[in-house]
Order: structure tokens, then sequence, then C-alpha cells
């Protein structure tokens, strides 16, 4: 994930302002650079409590997610490289869908791409990941911060 403005504009602080709850999503949110995250669902107080934060020079993550946050991520295998390491653009998009639950219908819906593309794709970055079942590329992506809890 990139923060383009970010880049562009280093002293822009970005607010994330999402439904999505995912544990893995909100990390990798602020890895990228986002400066608070915040859920659609939360009343007015939190986001302004994220603003002020913000403004304060500080980092602030929803109080809802916190208990999320908090559990533990199984930590990478010696030898396991990171997906974006190995795998081509299209693949790590793929692989963050399959990651999420989407059948590789959706996937080609989404990308705009076929099914046989997927399929590919799908191949591909099991290949390169050395992973050989559905499981093993859920457990690969849950090591890595990808599967959504």
């Amino acid at each position: 994930m990139s923060l383009r403005l970010q880049q562009d504009h280093p002293t822009i602080a970005i607010v994330v302002l999402s439904m999505a709850d995912e544990a893995s999503l909100v990390r990798r949110t602020l890895t990228a650079g986002a400066r608070a995250y915040v859920l659609k669902a939360s009343d007015f107080q939190v986001l302004s409590s994220a603003i002020e934060a913000v403004n304060r020079g500080q980092t602030f993550v929803d109080p809802a997610l916190v208990s999320t946050l908090l559990r533990p991520i199984e930590p990478s295998q010696p030898g396991d490289p990171h997906p974006a390491d190995v795998l081509s653009r299209r693949e790590m998009q793929v692989f963050e869908l399959l990651a999420q639950g989407l059948s590789p219908t959706d996937i080609a819906d989404r990308l705009f791409v076929s099914i046989k593309t997927v399929s590919t794709h799908k191949a591909n970055l099991m290949q390169k990941l050395g992973l050989h079942t559905a499981l093993d590329l859920f457990q690969y992506a849950r090591r890595h911060g990808f599967a959504f809890d």
C-alpha cells in the first residue's frame, strides 16, 4: 500500500476513516504512513480525538481496534520471504485478494481480467512462495499480516 499523497507532500498528516476493522489492514495502513485510523462506525468524538492527536504529532488508533491490534501475529518462519519481495505487482494484488477470501471469479471482476488470468497468477504466486494448498496460502498470508482476522 502506498500513500502517494504523503510522498508528494510529506508535511500532510493522513487520517484514515474506514469501515474495515481488520488488524492486518490497520497495521499496513499505519506502516504505510497514515497517522490515524478511525472506524466510520465510531462516534464523532473519536474522529475529533484522532485529529487532535495528529495535530500534536501523535499517532492515533480507534479505541475499538486496540484489542484486535494487540493480538499476536504468527511470526514468519526463517527463509519465509515477504510476498512483496518475490511477487510481481499483479501477483501481489491477487495474493492480497485471495488472502481476503475472494474467489477467482470475484478477483477477476475486481481486477477486470479473465478468470484464467487470475488462475495463472495464483499458480505463479503459489509456486514462487512454495505453497501447495489454499490453507498454506492463508497461513502464509497470516504470518505476513495479510490475512484478515
